[in-house]
């Protein structure tokens, strides 16, 4: 039988073995790299603020820190306020940032770093930064997937992501636009901030490159925001600096766990255990912070001399229990002020509505200082919110209408200037000769007098007319005209220097 015989006898025995051959070579040959994995995010990881030792990091970052060890994530990132800062010592500054190395060599995994304002607020901070860790904005993959880290913190663009990072996050967002994921890092959460640029500018971006989500901290809560456009938002800032908020409001320490593969999940991680992504939502928060504005006293005075006026709250239970709560009005040593009742008690079942009224009386030549209420909110499980405000005023006395030029440099305390910054002390153009007309340049940018009005309440949030912010100093002008000489009180409040 000749060979050609011999294949067409056993072709089809052959080629079934040869089936079996390619089938079992698949079974043994490496499958591509597995594309899942997990990492977490924490943030406001810094020494408490109120703490005398502002070197060491606190015990609930560390608490922490064993709970992710325990998890073993393939990687950590802290979204920013590593140390406490905000000190012209440079040896101080470094002192707290080898305290920071230190605590962190107790990550079991590789560990990622966002900036945030207690670690670069000047130029000598942001160079310290730099020297130690490098650039202040940067990305990397991971696993199939893409991370990018933003600096919200830039000095000539605060609160913004502008200029030269505006365009790398674009040209970084293109690069990589066919990766399975790409999570963004930020320290502030930008797009609850007016001023900002972020959804005007950032936000379309990272829809068009597809962007799962965003995280942030700084405040020093959980929260899950809203999501738009398919990118999800979230805060979260209890990584171990100081809690103020309650619970309910998210005020509490955990870190989040993302779990990564064809999908994406959220978790967060208290140190004690494991909630969903929906534990604290906006809605909610929006909900409760409402709530805790109608806990805030108006008042309208309408005689400058004694007077008696009614104050009423309208409040409205947000929460899904009935709640009990105490309201306490405390008023300044040696004030005028009177408050019928000075104290009261309140239920509410789930939805319900109540006017609670009080009887203030006071002299409007002697208002100042304002008295304040105290409100302790609970349910059947604890306290769920603890809220004081001052009451706020509403007449015609305040100063509405001003002019504003700034910002100045406000400059570094030194031994010299005996714990007053310089800027204080210096005299800028606009206060050696007034000219509303006139222009200045002032730190690499021109400035100009512009008309404010100030909120109803009197109030001024220079935070939103100037930029840079923070550390700097601004003028702020208004005249009064009085129909004849006579003598007043004139009251002005700051919470800086003025």
């Amino acid at each position: 039988m000749n060979f050609f015989k011999i294949f067409k006898k056993y072709y089809k025995l052959f080629l079934f073995g040869a089936v079996l051959i390619v089938l079992f070579a698949n079974l043994s040959y490496p499958q591509p790299k597995d594309r899942t994995f997990r990492f977490v995010v924490l943030g406001d990881t810094r020494p408490h603020g109120d703490s005398e030792d502002p070197i060491t990091q606190p015990p609930q970052f560390k608490e922490n820190i064993r709970a992710i060890n325990l998890l073993r994530p393939d990687f950590v990132i802290d979204v920013g306020d590593l140390i406490r800062g905000y000190t012209d010592d440079p040896n101080l500054i470094i002192r707290e940032w080898e305290d920071f190395d230190h605590t962190i060599t107790a990550f079991k995994m590789p560990f990622h770093m966002v900036v945030g304002n207690h670690d670069v607020w000047n130029e000598e901070s942001e160079r310290i930064y730099n020297e130690r860790y490098g650039q202040l904005y940067y990305s990397f993959d991971f696993n199939g997937s893409h991370f990018i880290v933003l600096d919200s913190e830039q000095t000539h663009a605060m609160n913004n992501i502008g200029g030269e990072q505006l365009s790398w996050l674009e040209g970084d967002l293109a690069a990589h636009a066919e990766v399975n994921h790409m999570f963004v890092f930020v320290h502030k959460p930008l797009w609850r901030y007016e001023e900002s640029n972020w959804n005007a500018d950032v936000h379309p971006l990272l829809a068009r490159y597809g962007v799962r989500a965003v995280f942030a901290g700084h405040w020093h809560v959980y929260t899950k925001s809203k999501e738009r456009d398919g990118v999800k938002y979230f805060i979260t800032g209890g990584g171990g600096a100081e809690i103020v908020d309650p619970e309910t409001l998210g005020g509490f320490y955990h870190f989040m766990h993302v779990s990564v593969g064809d999908g994406v999940e959220y978790a967060v991680v208290r140190p004690e255990g494991l909630h969903p992504a929906d534990v604290v939502t906006e809605e909610m928060v929006v909900r409760v912070e409402k709530f805790q504005r109608s806990l805030t006293p108006r008042l309208l005075i309408t005689s400058g001399g004694e007077f008696s006026e009614k104050v009423t709250l309208s409040l409205s239970n947000p929460f899904a229990t009935p709640i009990k709560g105490e309201i306490n009005w405390n008023i300044p040593g040696a004030s005028p002020w009177k408050a019928n009742p000075s104290r009261c008690e309140f239920t509410l079942d789930e939805g319900e509505n109540l006017e609670l009224s009080f009887q203030l009386s006071g002299n409007g030549q002697r208002a100042f200082p304002l008295p304040e209420i105290y409100c302790e909110v609970s349910d059947d499980n604890g306290l769920l919110v603890s809220h004081h405000s001052k009451l706020q005023l509403k007449n015609d006395w305040f100063i509405r209408e001003w002019m504003v030029v700034g910002p100045f440099e406000l400059g570094t305390i030194t031994p010299d200037s005996k714990g007053v910054p310089p800027g204080f002390d210096k005299a800028y153009p606009p206060e050696k000769k007034i000219n509303l007309k006139k222009s200045y340049k002032s730190m690499g940018q021109k400035v100009s007098w512009q008309k404010y009005v100030a909120e109803e309440n009197g109030f001024i949030n220079l935070d939103r007319a100037f930029k840079p912010n923070e550390h700097v100093v601004a003028y702020a002008l208004s005249y009064v005209y009085s129909p004849k000489e006579k003598e007043i009180s004139l009251s002005l409040g700051s919470d800086d220097g003025a």
